[in-house]
């Protein structure tokens, strides 16, 4: 299952210099199905949780990742209590069921002080697990869970999650413009220069799997490529993962979609990046002023954010870190104090992206394509 190499994407950077104020992690969903359909590939493979969905190799990545953050920020940091606390931590998710099981699974991580297993008299006693059963006990219930809500001691924690019409942060459904970019490259030459760049790749994998590509759909190659890369993640294409320049190219192709898509024009990062733009400073100024009493944000969302988040912290399009963005992508902002002096630590899957003063960092997001109208009138579709 790759696991060394998935637990090396969970290092977080050892920084503690200074005194930490505030904490956001931007952090991809786990392993999931492939998106879409591909009857060519289907007749190898089944998918029983459906199309788009959290694998249990998902669950594991982000419980797994959960405790390396709690580790650093709970246990060796002493930033956050070891128990939930509504009222400095807050996590939030898009609206797919994928991100909101992600998040789900990173908390039980995050948050796993105190889990234990079933006591012997639960395991004896089937009448707990069998109805009918008696939910107004209360001394039953006080005997059998104790304090805790859940067997386990499994931590509850609540995860906010907006409409998709609605979510300016973590995607940007609501807003119809900028979907209309989503084809409108498929159709430009810059969608057929990089195409031709992988002419052996997409070859390799017509010939091999006898697929005929349906041109008729302008993005049915990125749901194929999407579906390779997937199920070889998964272990199910072995001639995929015997073939390694093939896999390197084809992951290099499907984060270069995104990527080229997302680079259209300065508009493009303008509207993703307009609540991105105003969250970061806001959040840790309330953490200054102590405005709001939240420490911390778990923000579980795709990759397409996490590339729009890059290239607005300034990556260039052509940096190697757009080679790839796995499962599990996790971008963590640290504001923290030393000497008086606060500054923002930018760290991707484990790698610090950059360090310098929260003036210098709000000056770097201003740096951002301002709209020029409201929200509503820069995402009216234009004739």
């Amino acid at each position: 299952m790759k696991a060394l190499i998935l637990f090396l994407l969970f290092i977080i950077v050892q920084n503690n210099e200074g005194t930490l104020k505030c904490l956001v992690m931007f952090i991809r969903h786990g392993a999931r199905s492939p998106l879409k359909t591909v009857p060519a590939l289907d007749r190898l493979m089944t998918w029983p949780m459906g199309y788009g969905r959290l694998t249990p190799m998902g669950e594991r990545q982000h419980y797994l990742l959960g405790r390396a953050f709690g580790e650093q920020y709970i246990e060796k940091e002493g930033f956050l209590s070891k128990v939930y606390n509504s009222s400095e931590f807050m996590a939030r998710s898009t609206g797919y069921e994928r991100t909101a099981v992600s998040g789900d699974c990173f908390l039980k991580g995050f948050y796993k002080d105190n889990l234990e297993p079933l006591n012997q008299n639960q395991l004896d006693n089937s009448k707990i697990w069998t109805p009918p059963l008696n939910l107004t006990d209360i001394e039953r219930i006080k005997r059998e869970l104790n304090t805790s809500a859940l067997p386990f001691n499994i931590p509850v924690v609540p995860i906010m999650s907006y409409d998709q019409d609605y979510d300016k942060l973590l995607e940007w459904h609501s807003c119809p413009y900028y979907e209309t970019h989503w084809y409108t490259y498929f159709l430009s030459d810059r969608y057929k220069n990089l195409k031709n760049k992988h002419t052996e790749s997409i070859t390799w994998v017509r010939d091999i799997f006898d697929i005929h590509f349906n041109e008729s759909k302008l993005d049915y190659m990125f749901y194929l490529v999407d579906y390779l890369l997937t199920a070889e993640f998964h272990g199910r294409l072995k001639i995929l993962t015997d073939n390694k320049d093939i896999l390197k190219d084809l992951a290099y192709l499907n984060t270069r979609l995104l990527v080229e898509i997302l680079t259209i024009n300065e508009w493009m990062q303008a509207i993703a990046l307009k609540e991105f733009a105003r969250f970061l400073p806001e959040a840790f100024d309330n953490a200054i002023t102590k405005n709001s009493t939240y420490k911390a944000f778990g923000l579980f969302t795709h990759d397409m954010s996490m590339i729009q988040y890059l290239l607005g912290l300034g990556v260039k399009p052509d940096d190697k870190i757009f080679d790839d963005i796995p499962f599990t992508a996790n971008l963590v902002l640290e504001l923290r104090e030393k000497e008086g002096e606060n500054y923002v630590n930018a760290i991707f899957n484990g790698e610090e992206l950059f360090r310098e003063k929260l003036d210098e960092f709000k000056e770097r997001l201003g740096k951002i394509k301002k709209l020029n109208g409201t929200w509503e009138e820069e995402c009216a579709l234009r004739d």
